[in-house]
């Protein structure tokens, strides 16, 4: 065959220019000296680069199908160019006689329709190291069709077939072009294949390592996109691990043809594949200044949440057992916004905030996350978190001062703290004795308080319980010091400890 022809093929299959090609064969024929010819170096090239040379199918021309043309049953489809609309899947699989494979598809299109395009074994290796992406045109040589599991014809590229990625001399615009639109954050769902998105970067953290179930090595990397106050947590896995690390917060990325999964958390994930692509938009584009959840906005199941508040109380640090045997700390604070208040559990580390605040001081809270356990809502200040006691740029009377004077039952919510009311006690139940999980002996009674706005369910522990115990349905009580919870049923709860002061008449 004329070398200038096998030089045109290479050309043509690999979309390697010419003068490369031509400087390969040249190298070829220094290395074999007068053993090899111009056209047997054209041919050593082409076979390395795994392109087929045949002499009878380049003779002719070759006739290009269009999808609307594409039957079920072709066994060998001449040429079919595509644009890649969608990147679908990489799925792996065992073969009935237990060996491994492994195949791709993608959705393409021309101006006369579109299918979907599977891609099996070797053939599906340019997905998965991200060499096809979304709105790449391929050739595709010697395919062949079939109906898919849902009844939609398909085209398939087996071992006898080739793509050719941006072959030279296609025209784009010849093309239907995907969609480029981002997907606002607040509408990805689980479960979508392909998904476009932008925001600004609010967190990285660094690629770590673990040990999958079957004892394999992986790697994770994650970040976090804020946009419209929306905030999204991507991740990255093993190879892909390192790119998040690219970046720096306040950039404003495109992640294009990544997929979303279900967090560990309920909520929705965009995850990083072979075929994503990431463009930096705007690098450290505005200073990132997410804008804090207002309390009464807070929902469960929150994975990345901003909260300022001024602090009401504090408890003591509280040693805990992990799952893994290991031992932690945990303290709570209560805080409010003057009509609004909530439960933040400060973790570990964190938990040492609880010596560095006092009632009245000012808190802001980042990258917190919400769950909900037996006492409700609660916000959790994990080892993520970022807190600051008294902000610089939070002024003091952005919040009401905190409101110390008594209650009556109508005003109070869950999760207040250092509450007094004047109420009547009914519905006094029996006292009750049980043992504390240090293994001291306690005592509860529960009972129900009424005024002229309402009535609430009271619980009291220890001394106040036994103090309780000898009043009477109809007596006049003075309270001081007692906070709220949320019951098992859901109902505001009122608690009496041994520090509150209670006076009964």
């Amino acid at each position: 065959m004329d070398p200038k022809k096998i030089v045109k093929l290479i050309v043509e299959q690999t979309g390697i220019s010419r003068e490369e090609v031509e400087k390969q064969i040249e190298k070829k024929k220094e290395i074999l000296g007068s053993l090899a010819t111009e056209e047997g170096a054209a041919v050593l090239v082409a076979t390395e680069l795994n392109v087929e040379i045949r002499e009878t199918e380049e003779e002719k021309p070759e006739k290009k199908t269009q999808i609307k043309d594409l039957k079920e049953g072709m066994t060998s489809v001449s040429v079919v160019e595509g644009i890649v609309m969608e990147i679908l899947r990489i799925k792996r699989f065992e073969r009935r006689g237990g060996a491994a494979g492994q195949m791709a598809s993608v959705r393409i299109a021309d101006k006369t329709g579109e299918t979907r395009l599977v891609l099996w074994e070797e053939q599906s290796e340019a997905v998965e190291k991200g060499k096809i992406h979304k709105g790449d045109i391929l050739r595709i040589l010697r395919g062949f069709t079939r109906k898919g599991r849902t009844g939609e014809l398909e085209l398939h590229v087996g071992r006898l077939g080739k793509i050719i990625a941006n072959p030279p001399g296609i025209r784009p615009e010849d093309f239907p072009q995907p969609a480029k639109e981002p997907i606002p954050l607040t509408e990805l769902e689980v479960g979508m294949p392909d998904v476009t998105v932008e925001g600004i970067v609010a967190e990285i953290s660094p690629a770590r390592s673990f040990t999958r179930s079957d004892g394999t090595e992986g790697r994770i990397s994650t970040l976090r996109l804020v946009d419209n106050d929306a905030v999204i947590r991507v991740v990255f896995w093993d190879e892909q691990a390192p790119k998040s690390s690219r970046h720096q917060v306040g950039d404003r990325i495109q992640i294009i043809s990544g997929y979303t999964r279900e967090g560990t958390k309920g909520e929705v994930e965009v995850h990083v594949g072979k075929a994503t692509q990431i463009k930096t938009l705007e690098k450290a584009a505005a200073k990132l200044a997410p804008k804090p959840t207002p309390l009464p906005e807070i929902r469960p199941r929150v994975d990345s949440l901003d909260i300022q508040a001024r602090v009401a109380d504090a408890t003591p640090l509280r040693v805990f057992t992990r799952p893994t045997g290991g031992a932690g700390v945990v303290a709570d604070l209560y805080v409010t916004d003057g009509e609004n208040w909530a439960r933040v559990s400060l973790w570990d580390k964190n938990a040492e905030t609880v010596a560095k605040v006092k009632p009245g001081d000012i808190i802001r809270i980042r990258n917190a996350y919400t769950k909900e356990d037996q006492y409700g809502l609660t916000i959790n200040a994990g080892k993520r978190a970022i807190i600051e006691v008294n902000p610089p740029d939070i002024p003091q009377n952005q919040f009401p001062p905190l409101d110390t004077r008594p209650k009556t039952i109508q005003e109070i919510k869950p999760h207040m703290t250092r509450v007094s009311l004047k109420a009547t006690i009914s519905e006094l139940g029996e006292l009750r004795e049980f043992q504390r999980q240090n293994g001291t002996a306690s005592s509860v009674i529960h009972f129900q308080l009424t005024d002229e706005t309402g009535s609430i369910p009271a619980v009291a522990w220890g001394e106040r319980a036994e103090e309780l115990s000898k009043a009477q349905n109809g007596q006049k009580i003075s309270i001081k010091e007692a906070y709220t919870r949320l019951s098992a049923k859901g109902e505001k709860e009122l608690h009496i400890e041994n520090n509150t002061q209670i006076k009964i008449t």
